[in-house]
């Protein structure tokens, strides 16, 4: 069972079998935006200049509701935090405080940064208390990087993010954690140079590579298709994964590229979505929404942990009931982030007797 793999839901039988007999659980991990700011000014990004006005203009998350609120749903099963977000969650001026206090809450920390603002204070408090760091970066050199994550723009920080990456390892040491990583979106933009950006961040001594489509977000106009050619890509893939060996993975989702590239009808295989009950997503102005992929949209919010005040008292609240009852799963983006989840536990609640399910 690799790191990437939805299959972990395995891990978690308790929840599972919640979910299987009433249909609903609390969640396992939450997605956590610190800010809705950001340094950087990725093309793909949802929230890059007018695409920005989809989402509401709060600045930094409140400390102490973030706090509260992991604990409180660690209360109720909460196994694992990552810091994601609209925006770079170590733009936050208390971003070391926060993990330190979240940690203490008992849960597992994660981060997904562009890595252009790990200083020594929030090096040392990741590597003090997160599971994981996957760098945010679909680029192998300086001129790319700018192209792809400061808009064609001169950001000039690639060689201080490489060195960010490498203070992170060395402070690491030969301790196992925080595994470090680097997340490749790819693109019509970028597809070629995908082999090449492996090599290097081998050569740099991350733990891992993972390959992800850039999707189109259907309700926003000015997000462009993903037009990267699928046989050419996979081919690519193909040949990154040879750079595997003991120290180094590289995870190539290709049943996710074949989704999102592809030309041809793509079967959903499930009516409803099943994921958004073992994760949810925390705001920075408190609102709980039913998706990261919907965050910011007001339709998809299930209420607020500020003005309810507990993170309980939203997640069975009736807005919740009826948000799920009304959910059109064929509105939503073709090969998002919880369709493998979906498809093991559609295959659990409906299992194909060709597959001898009970020949193990």
């Amino acid at each position: 069972m690799n790191r990437l793999s939805f299959e972990k839901v395995f891990y978690h039988t308790d929840k599972l079998n919640a979910f299987l007999k009433d249909g609903d659980c609390h969640p396992v991990h939450m997605i956590v935006g610190l800010t809705n700011r950001c340094n950087h000014a990725c093309v793909w990004c949802y929230g890059y200049d007018s695409i920005s006005e989809h989402y509401n203009d709060n600045d930094f998350a409140p400390p102490g509701m973030i706090v509260d609120t992991v604990r409180q749903a660690a209360e109720l099963g909460l196994r694992a935090v990552t810091l994601v977000g609209t925006g770079e969650p170590t733009l936050h001026r208390e971003f070391a405080g926060i993990v330190r206090q979240i940690k203490a809450t008992g849960v597992d920390v994660g981060l997904f940064t562009n890595g252009a603002l790990l200083d020594d204070d929030k090096i040392q408090a990741v590597v003090d208390t997160h599971t994981f760091v996957r760098l945010s970066c679909s680029a192998a050199d300086q001129e790319q990087h700018n192209e792809i994550h400061h808009a064609g723009r001169p950001g000039n920080d690639f060689d201080r993010i490489v060195a960010n990456v490498r203070e992170v390892l060395a402070k690491r040491g030969a301790n196992p954690f925080p595994t470090v990583g680097v997340q490749f979106s790819v693109s019509h933009r970028n597809w070629r140079s995908l082999e090449a950006a492996c090599r290097f961040w081998k050569e740099v001594g991350v733990d891992y590579f993972a390959l992800k489509p850039v999707y189109k977000n259907p309700d926003i106009m000015e997000h462009e298709e993903n037009e990267a050619p699928l046989e050419e890509v996979l081919g690519l893939m193909r040949q990154a994964k040879l750079l595997e060996d003991h120290r180094f993975t590289v995870y190539a989702k290709y049943a996710q590229f074949e989704r999102v590239l592809s030309s041809k009808e793509q079967p959903r295989g499930y009516g409803k979505c099943h994921g958004q009950a073992f994760t949810t997503f925390l705001d920075p102005d408190g609102k709980l929404y039913i998706c990261g992929n919907m965050h910011g949209k007001e339709q998809f919010s299930i209420g607020n942990v500020l003005e309810s005040g507990s993170f309980g008292a939203v997640w069975g609240g009736e807005r919740r009931r009826s948000l799920l009852k009304g959910l059109d799963v064929g509105a939503c983006p073709t090969g998002c982030r919880m369709d493998p989840l979906n498809l093991i536990i559609e295959d659990l609640l409906n299992q194909d007797p060709q597959t001898h399910p009970n020949f193990l």
